[in-house]
């Protein structure tokens, strides 16, 4: 099927999800995500901001702020670029394009290499850590210029494909870890 095609088809399925299924699966995903041990080590963390039927991230978040940990979510820059900069709560987080929720222009940049433990988001993945985005392929010029990417992609059990459905261009960064409601899946990335 072709990319924009399969996009449109797993947004509307994802949409269509009953809220309690999505509530219960994004309790178990934020659950899975403090037990790995990447996440007790890291004193820093990037994780995007789930906004309509995507994954609740938030509560996740506020989570490693209580944890102590340094937390970073994604700014988009001009150029087609995205960047991290630290948050101190959700009073940070506002409006921007494409429905999101992002750091205000007065929180600090922070360089990528300073992040150990990142989270990002997908329309669908596999579980060989392929993962189908929105297209604009923020995350994956973000993560393809870190010298090692262990990125973490959180994806419901009913949004997971079946490996050989998603076929990755040369572009695409698979991620190193899927982290469904049923378990962590280890998917040793290049």
């Amino acid at each position: 099927m072709e990319r924009n095609a399969l996009r449109r088809l797993m947004r509307e399925r994802r949409d269509a999800l009953p809220a309690e299924y999505r509530a219960a699966a994004d309790r178990a995903i934020r659950e899975m995500l403090l037990g790995l041990p990447e996440y007790g080590r890291a004193d820093a963390i990037f994780c995007y901001i789930g906004v309509g039927s995507e994954v609740d991230t938030l509560p996740f978040v506020q989570r490693a702020l209580a944890d102590g940990k340094r937390v970073c979510a994604p700014a988009l820059t001009r150029g087609g670029r995205m960047e991290a900069r630290e948050i101190a709560g959700a009073a940070d987080l506002v409006p921007a394009r494409f429905g999101l929720l992002e750091p205000g222009p007065s929180c600090p940049a922070v360089r990528a290499d300073e992040i150990p433990f990142i989270v990002v988001p997908c329309i669908c993945c596999d579980r060989s850590g392929n993962r189908l985005g929105y297209g604009g392929g923020y995350y994956d010029r973000y993560l393809a210029a870190l010298p090692k990417t262990d990125a973490i992609v959180v994806c419901r059990e009913r949004s997971v494909c079946a490996d050989g459905v998603l076929s990755p261009l040369p572009h695409d960064v698979r991620a190193g870890v899927v982290v469904t409601e049923r378990g962590v899946f280890r998917c040793g990335a290049d």
